[in-house]
């Protein structure tokens, strides 16, 4: 379980997450800022949706983890 986390639904890598607090805006910020592009689809979800030519290398367990490193960062640290 992740903190304030409240759904992950999708197929694939193209995945959307819920949180209980409007953060998803301050997480899109602080992934950007690492490195990343993901969406807001409102103050509490974000879209995770990479590209279709995207590499295994490219969406590697490594780069989530940052993002989730990032992210916490941004909006919970």
């Amino acid at each position: 379980e992740l903190p304030h986390v409240t759904e992950v639904r999708g197929r694939g890598l193209m995945l959307a997450a819920d949180f209980d607090e409007d953060i998803a805006v301050e997480l899109v910020n602080g992934a950007l800022e690492a490195g990343f592009v993901l969406n807001s689809t409102g103050p509490h979800t974000l879209r995770f949706l990479p590209p279709l030519i995207c590499t295994p290398d490219e969406f590697s367990d490594t780069k989530v983890r940052r993002v989730g490193t990032a992210s916490n960062g941004a909006a919970l640290g």
